[in-house]
């Protein structure tokens, strides 16, 4: 319809992209470059190391590495779900019990990694003025004295984490006695 008209400009014609270097020609891309710069060093008097070119074997084996390192999963991820499979949650704690309180209630059934509670209000301690500030250091430090606030709550929670996931099973058991 356009075809013939003198009015409308032409289209520019787009360039296809540059193709990117494939290994050989890097490579030889690389030993140029380097004989043309010792060429230079040369005639200025200069004289450079010349850089070895990367062997194909050196390559493969980097790439190998790297299939090696994506195809583990992450330690911290695994290490989790194997603590969640040993971990109970036990609710409807006294405010007066502590971490080693809670430990010593099932060591009947195994033997136990560690023991935390949870929500629990805690009274004023101090703490040095580098950690101000830090909740997380405060309720800890006022678990293990045992400074709760027993005006605020009537019970607290806690988390057991045995050993082996079979002491689960028999934690499980003394569930309401």
């Amino acid at each position: 319809l356009f075809d013939g008209s003198a009015s409308l400009p032409a289209r520019p014609q787009h360039k296809a992209p540059p193709k990117k270097p494939t290994s050989s020609r890097r490579q030889q891309n690389k030993r140029e470059s380097t004989e043309e710069q010792t060429a230079e060093d040369e005639g200025n008097g200069k004289k450079r190391k010349k850089r070895k070119p990367r062997k194909s074997g050196e390559k493969d084996k980097q790439n190998d590495n790297d299939e090696k390192e994506t195809e583990e999963p992450p330690p911290k991820l695994d290490m989790r779900m194997n603590t969640d499979a040993r971990t109970i949650f036990v609710g409807n704690l006294s405010l007066s019990t502590n971490r080693k309180s809670l430990a010593s209630m099932f060591k009947s059934c195994g033997a136990v990694e560690s023991a935390r509670l949870r929500s629990v209000a805690t009274t004023g301690v101090k703490i040095s003025k580098d950690r101000a500030g830090d909740q997380a250091y405060v309720k800890k430090i006022c678990a293990n004295l045992n400074k709760v606030d027993t005006s605020s709550k009537l019970n607290a929670q806690g988390y057991v984490v045995f050993k082996e996931a079979e002491s689960v099973e028999k934690a499980l058991k003394m569930n309401n006695t």
